[in-house]
């Protein structure tokens, strides 16, 4: 994108790594929905850049707002430059990283959009949700509340054009509130990262 001097304005990073896997967090920028702006989702970068870190994978995430909304609009550079470098690299699975409002019910949910976003790989997706549920999160729901069904958010438009799967984990907001940390011993922020570490060595089996 380019601003009003013609000077371009990268909204984005990217961390290139050796294991043909990659994990995303395109909301860790403010973002323009429904004719409102929308906080950050915390904690998606550092999740996305920690595991990158730790599991030798390639990530991207969102460093500044543009008044626009990558997982909803129908063109951005993300979507554009994610897609290039998933072909070029040859990546073989695609986590796409969110955060969902602590009013909703389940601490995860994974968005799949009915399988076709995984190509109907279920064995993985219940191979992730036991990963959680071994790690103290067993609040896991497929689908519910959000499909990734839109043709335009990442995961689902990835899987299309890149032909992999692409699984969108919305984690729960409760995990970094003040009650939880006080009351709830399995749903935080170590627990979250442990699990998504041991889901991308899982991944690793299917390379």
């Amino acid at each position: 994108m380019e601003n009003k001097n013609n000077m371009e304005i990268k909204d984005y990073t990217i961390i290139e790594k050796s294991i043909p896997i990659m994990i995303s967090a395109p909301h860790s920028a403010k973002q323009f929905r429904n004719g409102k702006v929308q906080s950050k989702e915390q904690y998606t970068d550092y999740f996305a850049i920690s595991i990158s870190e730790k599991e030798n994978i390639n990530c991207i995430y969102k460093t500044a707002f543009l008044n626009d909304d990558v997982n909803i609009d129908e063109t951005s550079e993300y979507k554009t430059e994610l897609e290039q470098f998933i072909n070029k690299n040859h990546i073989k699975f695609l986590i796409d990283l969110h955060t969902m409002s602590d009013k909703r019910l389940p601490d995860i949910c994974i968005a799949i959009n009915a399988g076709k976003n995984i190509l109907n790989n279920y064995d993985i997706l219940q191979e992730i949700i036991s990963i959680f549920d071994s790690n103290g999160i067993s609040s896991v729901t497929v689908d519910e509340p959000f499909k990734a069904k839109d043709p335009n958010c990442i995961s689902n438009y990835i899987s299309s054009n890149c032909n992999i799967p692409c699984f969108q984990i919305e984690i729960n907001k409760k995990f970094f509130s003040l009650s939880t940390k006080l009351f709830n011993k399995t749903f935080n922020k170590v627990t979250i990262e442990n699990s998504l570490c041991s889901v991308v060595n899982m991944l690793k089996k299917y390379i």
